[in-house]
């Protein structure tokens, strides 16, 4: 487990980067959701931020395509780090989050618990050019900004 969650109290966990945030109904709409469905794990689309102005970004952050369906969690990352509220029960069941986020997704679908996507866009990805994974993928600014 990430030496930080251990400490965590709360029934949900969410994560964010320093450089990103939330709608301001992010978390109230996501424990709803994972109430009313039992859902252990759920995730959402979101937006672009880059050079102060905002663009629609229904997708993984690092690769523009489509929020896919968890079930694709096995080929490709298809879940925003940012866009994520999982129960803190799953973090301490599932262990270790050494490696990355991708890892701990798979580990979590892997064990069997419900992980569900939102079509809400509730978080905003700040995109800047020096960014690792935007050079990881040759990420081009331009396609995202005019789709």
């Amino acid at each position: 487990m990430a030496p930080k969650m251990k400490h965590a109290k709360g029934k949900y966990i969410c994560f964010l980067d320093y450089d990103d945030r939330y709608a301001k109904d992010k978390i109230s709409k996501q424990v709803a959701f994972m109430d009313k469905h039992k859902a252990d794990l759920v995730y959402c689309g979101g937006y672009y931020i880059f050079d102060g102005s905002t663009f629609s970004a229904s997708g993984d952050v690092k690769v523009n395509y489509d929020v896919a369906d968890v079930d694709n969690i096995l080929e490709f990352n298809c879940i925003p780090f940012g866009s994520v509220m999982v129960r803190s029960a799953v973090i301490r069941a599932v262990g270790e989050f050494s490696v990355n986020e991708w890892y701990m997704w798979r580990k979590i679908y892997k064990k069997g618990f419900k992980m569900m996507k939102m079509h809400d866009r509730l978080f905003y990805y700040r995109m800047h050019k020096e960014q690792a994974s935007a050079a990881d993928y040759g990420f081009n600014i331009e396609v995202v900004k005019n789709g």
